[in-house]
C-alpha cells in the first residue's frame, strides 16, 4: 500500500531550487477516506527539477524533470 509514502517535489523558480513535501494519507477526518494521488501546486515555478516517492518501506523512486502541468506516476 502507499499509504504513509512522503512525495517530494523540488521546483525551479527564478533560478532558485524550493523543495514542498507531502505525505499520502487515508484520511483527514471523521469518516474520510482519499485516493491514492497527490495534487502538487507548482505555482510560479518555471521548471519542476524532481519528484521523489520516499515509500514507506524504504524504497526511493524519482522522476527528473517532468513536466509543468503534467500528471507522473511513480511505481515501487
Amino acid at each position: 500500500t502507499p499509504i504513509g509514502t512522503r512525495i517530494e517535489v523540488v521546483l525551479l523558480e527564478d533560478g532558485v531550487e524550493s523543495t514542498q513535501w507531502d505525505t499520502l494519507r487515508s484520511s483527514t477526518g471523521f469518516a474520510a477516506q482519499h485516493g491514492t494521488r497527490v495534487h502538487v501546486g507548482t505555482g510560479q515555478a518555471s521548471a519542476v527539477v524532481r519528484v521523489t516517492a520516499h515509500w514507506a518501506d524504504g524504497t526511493v523512486t524519482s522522476e527528473e524533470a517532468p513536466a509543468l502541468q503534467s500528471r507522473i506516476t511513480l511505481r515501487r
